[in-house]
């Protein structure tokens, strides 16, 4: 049977140079699902503006389910503006009081959600107490069984710590990227050891073990430790760009996978595919180097293409 997905947070346009593009980390997961073959539904809320009626469209001519899909009379449909640099990295201006600031937790969702087989959820929409009360209030219904998947995409001044602590609390997968790690570990640094934090440099460049794997820092793996102890937490996926991603699980075990060399044209929407496959892996409990390895190149494939939704 195909995998039951609920995914929360924001819908929006991402204004590339190119022209817009339909973006927000939740729905370009929920797209790569969906791809990929599971069944995903965005839970998540647009303006009732042309804007609004462009995503509509969008989400058709994607083969996302409208089916919570919010109209809003009050707020406009989310944008951000997108620069990328020579090297394809993004940098973003996220507009605020936008309609994915107010997102529901209907009966109709909290009824779906009570048959799920996985929650994503991540940081940047939790930026209002409106959508911290509909989250709470989904989690509150979600099946014990269910995977809950948080994507920390920490977006500045869009988090505190505060919000991410509640969130490792409920997580059963964290996902971030390496800037992440050191940016989290330093919201934390009264719960550890100073001795411990990870810098901003947190891979041996280049510096290979005797089983010719790439190294975390002894402090970054550490404070990895503590993070997936403190919150008990069944995974951590840590991905590092160009020098590759890792995979934890609270067993002790670890996966490393080098980045697939390619003609990036754009990273935008890269780590939502990464994360769309590491959760259909985890559903389907399979081994940890298999589901890094078709992440980073499923993730690499997108990075050929301009856009998130390819």
């Amino acid at each position: 049977m195909r995998k039951r997905v609920i995914v929360f947070g924001e819908v929006l346009w991402d204004m590339l140079p190119t022209g817009k593009e339909l973006g927000g980390a939740p729905s370009n997961f929920a797209y790569h699902l969906g791809v990929l073959g599971a069944d995903a539904t965005v839970c998540t809320r647009i303006g009732n503006d042309p804007l609004g009626k462009e995503i509509e469209e969008a989400f058709e001519a994607h083969n996302l389910s409208k089916k919570f899909l919010q109209v809003d009379d009050r707020f406009p449909t989310g944008t951000v503006q997108v620069e990328l640099d020579g090297k394809g990295q993004p940098t973003y201006n996220i507009v605020e009081n936008v309609a994915w600031d107010y997102i529901d937790g209907t009966r109709e969702v909290l009824s779906d959600v009570r048959r799920a087989d996985a929650f994503y959820f991540g940081s940047l929409a939790l930026r209002t107490d409106k959508n911290r009360e509909t989250l709470d209030a989904i989690l509150s219904v979600l099946p014990t069984k269910a995977l809950r998947f948080f994507d920390l995409n920490l977006r500045a001044p869009f988090y505190t710590k505060r919000i991410i602590r509640d969130c490792l609390a409920q997580a059963d997968v964290l996902k971030l990227n390496d800037e992440e790690l050191t940016t989290l570990a330093r919201l934390f640094i009264d719960r550890i050891p100073s001795s411990i934090m990870p810098g901003d440099n947190i891979i041996q460049e280049k510096d290979r073990t005797a089983t010719g794997e790439t190294e975390l820092l002894p402090s970054a793996m550490n404070w990895l430790e503590i993070l997936m102890n403190m919150y008990h937490l069944d995974h951590v996926v840590l991905t590092c760009g160009s020098r590759g991603s890792f995979i934890f699980d609270s067993q002790g075990h670890r996966s490393y996978c080098e980045a697939k060399e390619v003609e990036i044209v754009s990273t935008v929407g890269a780590g939502d595919a990464f994360t769309a496959v590491c959760a259909l892996g985890m559903m389907d409990h399979r081994p940890l180097d298999e589901t890094n390895r078709k992440a980073s190149e499923y993730a690499a494939k997108v990075c050929t293409f301009a856009g998130a939704m390819c």
